[in-house]
């Protein structure tokens, strides 16, 4: 649930401005979008990569717990709150070249990862829950 929402909200924020260029209506909120922007890409960053490492004990218990959970939603967590704010690449040691180089390879998918990221959020708050095996 927690994850899906996360997504959700993050693809919302990094496909904004071409939902903006679509709907001009959406200027109303960009204040607000541009105040959580920071906020929610850490928290979808930080939910994603729990997500990703931490045992999904919502699978019955007939399976065996899986180490890596919610493979696709949680890299596309991580994607989307790197796309939709760029510092937190701060944390990692890297030197500015390759982190612009890999901003840039990562901004040509802005639009496509917001989409995915919406997409993945709707089926994770629908279909929760239940392992695709």
């Amino acid at each position: 649930m927690i994850l899906g929402l996360a997504l959700l909200i993050c693809g919302f924020i990094a496909s904004f401005n071409y939902l903006q260029s679509k709907y001009p209506v959406l200027k109303d909120i960009s204040g607000i979008i541009e105040k959580a922007m920071d906020v929610v890409a850490w928290i979808t960053v930080f939910v994603g990569v729990w997500k990703f490492f931490g045992p999904d004990y919502s699978v019955k218990e007939t399976l065996p717990t899986p180490f890596i959970g919610d493979l696709i939603p949680s890299v596309l967590a991580v994607c989307a709150g790197l796309i939709t704010n760029n510092g937190i690449l701060n944390i990692f040691n890297m030197n500015e070249e390759k982190r612009k180089s890999f901003l840039e390879n990562l901004e040509k998918f802005r639009i496509p990862v917001g989409f995915a990221a919406m997409g993945a959020g709707f089926i994770h708050i629908i279909a929760g829950g239940s392992p695709l095996i």
